[in-house]
């Protein structure tokens, strides 16, 4: 029968077993609130939450799940606890508060996800552009429950990139992102986004994040040497100058040309 479990790859049919694990809650703290009030009116939260996981798992996680791994003489398949972090449950907060949006663990366990998103935010957005906004934060957001750091050695604006790379990815990048490089490769959200996404383009190789997110989950960031090796390099200096000069070619590498400005998904 089309749609059942036996007609899905058996990737695909893990990852929904791995997703079916993880609890999803949603706490709005004000339904008085008029920004909490517009937010509700944009969109269905409950099912954005759960498409949210799912986006980043078919963007980040999925595409090395079942990667075929040699180790010595033994071949084995990449597990689902290697491509992403171990979470129990999800909890989404919609509330008045400053900034955008931010996500954390529980104090006493890490395997207990919060994300809280700005009610204000999501309401002093454009009527036309609020549901679409609220889908983007909360996917850049529910990057950051599942993505690896290499125990802590990724530096925080490449974890910034990484989450706006997989909102990129989903076809949610906002109207004001530009492609122009940035002070630095790690200045982090769409900056580093782009970047990633040359850096992939330019290596002929689609699955450069996902394997740079598997490889954090084992091993730490080691001075870069890990996209390095992904990304055919000597050094991620050299890759940066070479992104900084193909935005003075006219034949530069992309595959999203037109995509708009720039703006951080964070205040």
């Amino acid at each position: 029968m089309s749609g059942s479990s036996k007609d899905k790859p058996l990737d695909e049919d893990r990852m929904d077993k791995r997703i079916a694990k993880t609890k999803l809650r949603l706490i709005i703290e004000d339904v008085q609130s008029e920004a909490v009030k517009k937010t509700l009116r944009c969109v269905q939260l409950e099912e954005e939450l759960a498409l949210a996981v799912r986006k980043v798992w078919t963007c980040l996680c999925l595409p090395v799940l079942d990667e075929e791994r040699g180790d010595g003489d033994e071949e084995r398949r990449t597990s689902a606890k290697e491509v992403a972090q171990s979470v129990r449950s999800i909890t989404l907060h919609v509330r008045e508060m400053d900034g955008v949006a931010y996500t954390t663990g529980d104090r006493w366990d890490d395997e207990h996800k919060e994300i809280h998103i700005s009610a204000n935010h999501i309401a002093n957005t454009s009527e036309d552009r609020r549901a679409d906004e609220l889908r983007g934060v909360l996917c850049h957001e529910m990057v950051h429950v599942w993505q690896f750091n290499g125990n802590g050695t990724f530096p925080g604006g490449a974890v910034e990139g990484v989450a706006d790379w997989v909102r990129l990815k989903a076809g949610l990048a906002p109207p004001h992102w530009r492609k122009t490089p940035g002070d630095r490769w790690d200045a982090g959200y769409e900056k580093t986004a782009y970047f990633l996404e040359w850096l992939e383009v330019r290596a002929g190789e689609d699955l450069l994040v996902p394997k740079l997110n598997a490889h954090l989950g084992h091993e730490g960031w080691k001075e870069g040497a890990p996209l390095c090796a992904l990304a055919g390099s000597e050094t991620i200096d050299k890759l940066w100058e070479s992104y900084k000069a193909s935005h003075n070619d006219p034949h530069r590498p992309t595959r999203a040309a037109g995509q708009p400005p720039a703006h951080p998904t964070h205040a």
